[in-house]
């Protein structure tokens, strides 16, 4: 008797832990099920490229596919800024989805998509006001993208004329190895064109182009590049030489001296982990080359269009010390002044400053129409366009400059 009873005790005991057992895995499984409930949201806008903010936190520019919570029925503060446009602001709040609510009722997980966020928006910006409501993207017209937006894509020039004993560098650096660094939206995409450019239009051989993006763009590779492998590739006095850059630059706070940022760098640290303007320079102007053409699309100051790169200072208070550009044989466009940002063309998806120089190339910048251009001709055109697009995108100021002691040096020829 005593035996049986210990034994209906411990069957019990078994049976309840098994139960609860049971009991805490479910729990355990559905709570991770209910915390990994979200739903991907397209957020568009007409026109496109409008700067997304949610609950404060930048998104970049639309079209854009996000990520919300279903489950926890957060409140989501939707901006969308685009100059020469209302701000808009709409707040996002999740509803009952009718699909997966019919669907519980067959099986019941189904109910955990009920709720949330509609999968598309589609939001009308208005340059004269007027609020206009979220709208499922099925109920309207899809948004198309002008040919011109990729002008410059198509119609790379294309000239007999070759140049075998040029050498070109490009370097692009949009992604950074510190995430505290913002990204330079276009700047790979910007370098892979130039090179195109430099191949197709100015006669370089590809096997003499000297590119580097992202990662292969670090300190040493700066070095390796400037102080050792562009030498080796020159043919002396009869290699035109043509550089260029499209990523951060930023100033020493201490000295003020201006440094590319390499993909490594540490811009607090610009003196040790940034690669310097002025020697840059020097070792051009070293060069046995028979000229040489650089391309800057960069601003030291400090800032950029995706924020400011040395923390607790601001950039208003950087004054850059611009070094003197010594070579007798050269010429250098840069994107803007020292103190200045250099703005980014959403629409066209590349850097205000490289679309134009680009655009320019293709016979825009040949103001005379003699089948040239000159370093003066494109210096005049950049003038013309980039500072009024700067302050109609950005409302910032953005001045090209040109440095050289040849004006009148010739930049393209195309008969």
């Amino acid at each position: 008797m005593q035996h049986r009873c210990f034994e209906r005790f411990d069957v019990g005991l078994i049976g309840r832990s098994k139960l609860s057992g049971s009991f805490f895995i479910t729990i355990a499984v559905l709570s991770l099920v209910l915390v990994g409930c979200s739903s991907s949201v397209e957020i568009s806008s007409d026109p496109p490229g409008a700067d997304v903010d949610i609950n404060g936190e930048s998104y970049g520019t639309t079209p854009v596919d996000i990520s919300l919570s279903d489950f926890d029925f957060n409140v989501y503060h939707l901006a969308l800024t685009k100059l020469g446009y209302r701000d808009k602001t709409i707040t996002l709040q999740g509803e009952i989805k009718v699909g997966p609510f019919v669907g519980g009722f067959v099986f019941w997980p189904f109910w955990l998509w009920c709720y949330g966020p509609q999968d598309t928006y589609v939001f009308k910006l208005e340059p004269k006001g007027g609020n206009v409501e979220p709208t499922p993207k099925e109920n309207v017209q899809p948004v198309m993208t002008s040919p011109s937006d990729s002008d410059i894509e198509n119609n790379v020039p294309v000239l007999d004329r070759k140049n075998p004993d040029a050498v070109a560098v490009v370097i692009g650096i949009s992604h950074y190895k510190s995430s505290d660094i913002p990204e330079v939206s276009y700047a790979v995409k910007g370098a892979n064109l130039v090179r195109n450019y430099f191949e197709k239009t100015f006669g370089v051989d590809e096997r003499k182009i000297i590119f580097a993006a992202d990662e292969n763009a670090s300190l040493s590779d700066f070095r390796k590049i400037f102080e050792e492998k562009l030498r080796d590739y020159i043919t002396p006095g009869k290699s035109d030489v043509y550089v260029y850059y499209q990523g951060h630059g930023v100033p020493d706070p201490e000295t003020k001296e201006a440094y590319f940022v390499p993909y490594d760098c540490d811009p607090s640290y610009a003196k040790s982990t940034g690669y310097s303007l002025k020697e840059f320079y020097d070792r051009l102007a070293a060069l046995p080359a028979k000229s040489v053409t650089v391309i800057l699309d960069a601003c030291f100051s400090g800032a950029s269009a995706g924020g400011t790169l040395v923390k607790n200072i601001s950039p208003l208070y950087m004054k850059v010390k611009t070094p003197v550009v010594s070579m007798n044989n050269g010429v250098v466009f840069s994107s803007s002044t020292g103190e200045q940002v250099s703005c980014w063309y959403p629409e066209k998806k590349e850097s205000l400053f490289t679309y134009y120089f680009l655009k320019g190339l293709t016979g825009s910048a040949d103001l005379d129409n003699d089948g040239t251009i000159t370093n003066a001709e494109m210096q005049t055109y950049l003038e013309q366009n980039v500072p009024v697009e700067a302050r109609y995108l950005s409302n910032r100021e953005q001045t090209p400059q040109m440095m050289t002691k040849d004006p009148d040096g010739l930049l393209l020829k195309y008969k």
